[in-house]
């Protein structure tokens, strides 16, 4: 399992290390980055855009509420955007993101976007599939092995169904989900990521983990997103 804790404080350590790429001074903790190349997708940077407004103003109420208190001064907010991979059809976003607004620790999470070009619109996972329900179906068998034995991994031991952090998370509420592993015929594989609190405690830090695409999911595909996928399997 990659747990991205370390990998998350090298990125702030760079960040500060680099003057250019370092904050300005009026926006504080706060910084909302994506791509300049998908300036190319102007509907998808205004999405891009709504949400960074969305997130300085609550960083912005959590700056108010400490107001005139030196704890503001360490108050932060972060996100970086990364094109993951793009087909003809789907380009799949994937963020790190980072939220400090007081308290013992900060909380770290990753997001993602899947946009359809041809309908200039964001997608779900599960919008790909004619039937959300039957796609989830065949999926979560795969997607619960995995997350046990990346549990397992992590633990040393199994964890019982009835812990606290045992249970079968669903992904499409607590995480995320995307396509990946793209080769010349189409991707390959579905991956998840579960932020801190959903599988396992903060200690564990995000799971992420993916699983095989085979054919008998990738069949309920709708028509057009068919070629997403290689078929195999």
């Amino acid at each position: 399992m990659r747990v991205s804790v370390t990998s998350f404080f090298a990125a702030i350590i760079l960040v500060v290390s680099n003057p250019a790429s370092a904050l300005a001074p009026e926006d504080g903790g706060f910084a909302y980055n994506y791509p300049t190349e998908l300036s190319a997708h102007p509907k998808l940077v205004n999405l891009l855009e709504t949400r960074k407004s969305e997130r300085k103003a609550q960083f912005q109420e959590d700056v108010d509420a400490l107001k005139g208190e030196q704890a503001a001064n360490n108050l932060d907010s972060q996100a970086d955007w990364k094109i993951k991979s793009q087909t003809n059809r789907l380009i799949v976003l994937v963020s790190s993101n980072y939220v400090y607004s007081g308290g013992a620790h900060g909380m770290f999470w990753s997001d993602a976007i899947l946009w359809d070009k041809a309908k200039q619109a964001e997608v779900s996972f599960l919008d790909l599939f004619a039937d959300k329900d039957e796609a989830k179906k065949l999926i979560m068998p795969a997607y619960c092995a995995m997350l046990d034995a990346e549990r397992l991994g992590m633990r040393g031991e199994p964890t019982p169904k009835d812990d606290l952090f045992g249970e079968c998370v669903d992904p499409f509420e607590h995480g995320i989900a995307y396509p990946t592993n793209l080769g010349a015929n189409g991707y390959l594989r579905i991956a998840f990521a579960l932020p801190p609190y959903s599988a396992g405690p903060y200690v564990e830090g995000e799971y992420e983990f993916d699983i095989a695409a085979p054919s008998y999911i990738t069949d309920k595909l709708k028509p057009e997103y068919q070629d997403l996928f290689q078929t195999y399997m």
